[in-house]
């Protein structure tokens, strides 16, 4: 998003006080959202004369100057646990754009990790334990967990092979299991 720029075409005498306050968050949705990261003010040959990272912008006008808002977007983040498991921390919340974040899973006694699944796992990286994303777009991400106990399973399924009621008996395959696919 681009900044946002306020003009004031009303005279103003020489060291007048100025304060403005925006609100933090703007346009949010369900999972994204402008948020308010700073200010700054300039003269007319784009000089620098104040700036801060807040919402609250306080100066004193003794020239013409802009007032500029700078924003950046946030995307939220959705981490759960498959059954069998946990995340060690759970990192469900907003993050600002290009942000990383690492989620570690943790499995119960006679699990392991298995894969992560969900609309914001990055193509190529379902097995990386830990995951580290990049916070450029709304995620969801589940971490999957399997028996490591050997078990004959068989693919009753279509499509995903990390849905767990494609299998019978019902379960993610696990690294030990004698797998049999008898179509599809």
């Amino acid at each position: 998003r681009n900044d946002w720029r306020l003009l004031t075409g009303s005279p103003m005498n020489p060291g007048t006080p100025i304060t403005n306050d925006i609100p933090l968050t703007t346009e949010q949705t369900a999972t994204m959202r402008y948020i308010c990261y700073g200010w700054n003010v300039t003269n007319d040959l784009g000089t620098g004369i104040a700036s801060n990272g807040t919402t609250n912008a306080s100066f004193t006008v003794n020239t013409n100057v802009v007032l500029t808002w700078k924003w950046t977007n946030q995307y939220y983040l959705i981490t759960t646990a498959g059954t069998n498991g946990a995340l060690v921390q759970d990192k469900t919340g907003w993050y600002t754009n290009g942000v990383q974040v690492t989620i570690n899973p943790t499995a119960d006694v006679g699990y392991a990790f298995l894969s992560w699944s969900g609309s914001g796992v990055p193509v190529g990286d379902e097995t990386d334990n830990p995951l580290t994303v990049t916070m450029d777009q709304a995620r969801t991400i589940q971490a999957d967990f399997a028996s490591t106990a050997a078990q004959a399973r068989v693919w009753t399924g279509v499509n995903p092979w990390n849905t767990a009621t494609n299998w019978t008996p019902t379960g993610l395959p696990g690294p030990s299991d004698t797998l049999t696919i008898q179509s599809g």
